[in-house]
């Protein structure tokens, strides 16, 4: 039996790469090469199956950065295995206010939950909060009576940073 032969025998049996090489003074890469001469497919291939139908299988109920993470795998290997088997992991969660808009981002959900509110604030009796609806957080609103006593606000700032800026204290 030639030595060609036996590695592809031991290979069949289960045996790694690795040990063969070390028995018979090759590398695992050398054992894979004469393996794969030998009509053996690679080792790893019964675990890609198995790993691609826990992918799939996890896929409904799990984000693909979850199911990642899950099953010590990089995302790039789930998302290819779920574009092989035609099926979409559970979408990702809706991340609102990283765009640095106080009143939500500018998605359709939280656009209408700002409408819905402001709508639930007109409909209620009583003097309008801060003279307007407008949604400016940090201005109030926009109406002349609000936008006066900003200015007079900000003029009061600019006075008191002169002083400090000479030195005098208010």
């Amino acid at each position: 039996m030639s030595r060609n032969d036996d590695i592809v025998r031991r290979v069949k049996a289960g045996e790694t790469y690795q040990s063969i090489g070390t028995d018979l003074g090759l590398t695992r890469e050398r054992v894979r090469q004469i393996a794969a001469l030998g009509g053996v497919r690679s080792s790893h291939w019964p675990n890609q199956k198995r790993l691609h139908k826990k992918i799939v299988r996890l896929a409904p109920t799990h984000t693909s950065r979850e199911i990642a993470d899950e099953l010590g795998v990089s995302t790039s290997i789930v998302l290819d295995a779920l574009r092989r088997a035609g099926v979409e992991a559970k979408p990702k969660p809706l991340v609102h206010n990283r765009t640095g808009y106080l009143r939500g981002c500018r998605c359709a959900y939280c656009s209408e939950a700002t409408r819905a509110y402001a709508q639930a604030l007109r409909d209620r009796p009583g003097e309008p909060p801060s003279h307007g609806y407008s949604g400016y957080v940090n201005y109030r609103c926009r109406c002349d009576i609000c936008r006066a006593a900003m200015a007079e606000a900000n003029k009061r700032y600019q006075a008191k940073r002169k002083a400090r800026k000479a030195g005098l204290s208010y």
